[in-house]
C-alpha cells in the first residue's frame, strides 16, 4: 500500500498553465519585442524559473525575472484554479490515513498563496518549494527532503506529477512515480518511463487501494 503520496503542484493539483504562459509571453514581449511559441514555453514546464530564464535571456535573466514575477503576481488571482476533483481526492486520501506532501519548483510565497486560497495546506504534512533546496527536479534532493520530513519509507511512497522532471525526480529518489494524463508531457518515454499514468484523481485512490 502507498502510505505516502507526494504531489507536484502546478499542472498536477493546480491549473496554472494560462498564468505561466501569459507571464512568459509578457516577458518575451517586454525584453525581446517578440512572441515565443507556446510549445517552446511548455517544454520548460517543471523546471525552476531562474534556470529557464537564464537559458532564455542570458545576462538579462534577473531583469526577466522581475518582469515575469511582477506580471505573475499582478494577475495571480485571475488565472489560478484547482483541477476539478483535487480537493475531493485530498480529503479521501486523508480519510484513508495516507500522509501527503508537496514538492514543487514554485517559490514559497506563491505556493503558499495557492494553498491558502483553496484551504488545502492542511492536508500536507510537509511542503518543499524551490527556495528550500540547492538542487531541483529532476535532482532527487527536494523529494528526498520531503520523504525525510514526512517520515516516509521509499517502498511505500509515490510521487505524482505532470512532467518528466517529476518522473525523473522520483526515479532518482528511488520511489515510484505517477504521471497525470491531463497535463503536458515533455519528452519521450524512451528515456524515462513512469510507473503509472493516471487519467483521473480517482485512479490515485484505486492504485493506493490495489497496493494494500
Amino acid at each position: 500500500m502507498f502510505k505516502f503520496v507526494i504531489f507536484d503542484l502546478d499542472g498536477t493539483l493546480a491549473d496554472t498553465e494560462e498564468l505561466i504562459l501569459n507571464s512568459f509571453r509578457h516577458t518575451y514581449e517586454s525584453l525581446k519585442k517578440t512572441q515565443m511559441d507556446d510549445a517552446h514555453i511548455k517544454k520548460t514546464f517543471g523546471a525552476p524559473l531562474m534556470e529557464v530564464l537564464k537559458n532564455e535571456f542570458g545576462s538579462d535573466y534577473e531583469k526577466a525575472a522581475q518582469i515575469y514575477r511582477s506580471y505573475h503576481l499582478d494577475n495571480f488571482e485571475n488565472y489560478i484554479s484547482l483541477f476539478d476533483g483535487a480537493i475531493e481526492i485530498l480529503q479521501e486520501l486523508q480519510t484513508m490515513n495516507v500522509t501527503m506532501g508537496i514538492v514543487t519548483s514554485r517559490l514559497t510565497h506563491t505556493t503558499t498563496k495557492i494553498l491558502k486560497k483553496y484551504d488545502i495546506e492542511k492536508y500536507f504534512k510537509f511542503i518543499v518549494t524551490a527556495d528550500m533546496t540547492k538542487r531541483h527536479k529532476p535532482d532527487p534532493e527536494p523529494l528526498l527532503k520531503c520523504l525525510l520530513e514526512i517520515g516516509a519509507t521509499k517502498e511505500h511512497a509515490v510521487f505524482i506529477g505532470d512532467t518528466l522532471y517529476d518522473v525523473a525526480c522520483a526515479k532518482n529518489a528511488g520511489i515510484q512515480s505517477m504521471l497525470v494524463g491531463w497535463s503536458h508531457i515533455n519528452g519521450s518515454f524512451d528515456e524515462i518511463v513512469p510507473d503509472y499514468i493516471i487519467n483521473s484523481y480517482e485512479d490515485i485512490k484505486k492504485y493506493v487501494m490495489i497496493s494494500q
